[in-house]
């Protein structure tokens, strides 16, 4: 190669290297100061969204992140209205990084309530079957005014057991939660009925 090439290669090698930087640099840059880019009504209409997307997820006005999501959206609203795209910007993408934290939170404290709903749900079917078996001892020999009582305990029990069951199929887990105590109140006393009424 003759010294002229040598030079001018590198003379293009240089400028292709600043025009890369310039390619990688300057979108950032200008996304950077709202010059390019969603608009400052996009940015808060996307962090709209992503704050409905985790209240549908189950979060809910108690929850720190969602909270924060929603000062940080009421915030970019303001900067919206003064026409401050930079500070829109920072509002927005604070109020994004909040919401996405709060549906993350709220996706695990619904794994966390599915799991202790099932354990419940397992445990009220083997106390059912429980009764049923304890339903088979007691029944037998009984006259009949006192097995139908019996049989009266054992199926206002299965209704009972039932209705959580159906609640977790159809998954609402709060409800088995909330309505736990009280059915297995409910099979503990039919329990001890069936338990008295055994012959001695």
């Amino acid at each position: 190669m003759t010294p002229l090439t040598i030079v001018v290669l590198r003379r293009f090698s240089g400028y292709a290297l600043i025009l890369a930087v310039l390619l990688v640099a300057v979108p950032r840059v200008l996304g950077f100061f709202g010059l390019i880019g969603p608009s400052m009504a996009e940015r808060i209409a996307a962090g709209e969204r992503a704050v409905a997307a985790a209240r549908s997820y189950g979060a809910d006005d108690s929850s720190p992140a969602l909270e924060a999501a929603m000062a940080a959206l009421a915030e970019a609203r303001l900067a919206a209205q003064r026409g401050e795209r930079m500070a829109c910007q920072r509002a927005t993408g604070r109020a994004l990084a909040r919401a996405i934290e709060a549906q993350r939170r709220a996706l695990a404290d619904a794994e966390q309530t599915r799991r202790r709903a099932e354990a419940i749900v397992q445990e009220i079917d083997t106390a059912l079957n429980g009764l049923e078996d304890l339903y088979g001892k007691v029944a037998a020999g009984q006259p009949r005014s006192e097995v139908v009582r019996l049989l009266g305990l054992l199926k206002s029990s299965r209704q009972a057991g039932a209705g959580l069951f159906l609640a977790y199929e159809q998954g609402n887990m709060r409800k088995v939660l909330t309505d736990a105590d009280a059915v297995m109140r409910q099979l503990a006393e039919a329990r001890a009925q069936l338990a008295e009424a055994r012959p001695r």
